[in-house]
């Protein structure tokens, strides 16, 4: 089975992030994430393990972490259910409407 591109880099906001594919992602706490970002190294990785699906929308999640931290949205507790949520339907969203994502491009 052919397994979806990943990009080595994604640019949030005028940043270029290295994304990496790794054994298990960790958290703050040394938690098992199924992906993690660090704006100070321009770092996502994301758990190799995850399907295809998972592992796209868990890019989406982490680029929309960054997207907080660059803006300094502040968001405190609430940042995860929101960054959650616009991952979710983002990925849907880009995923059921191809040609959206091809009339953008082409803007």
């Amino acid at each position: 089975m052919s397994r979806a591109h990943i990009p080595r880099r994604v640019r949030v906001a005028g940043h270029d992030l290295r994304v990496e594919l790794v054994a298990t992602p960790r958290g703050d706490h040394d938690e098992r994430l199924d992906g993690s970002m660090e704006l100070a190294r321009n770092l996502i990785q994301l758990d190799k393990a995850l399907e295809d699906s998972q592992r796209l929308e868990t890019l989406l999640h982490e680029a929309f972490h960054a997207v907080c931290r660059i803006y300094d949205l502040e968001l405190r507790e609430g940042e995860e259910r929101v960054v959650q949520c616009f991952a979710n339907a983002v990925f849907q969203l880009l995923r059921d409407n191809k040609r959206l994502v091809a009339s953008i491009q082409g803007a």
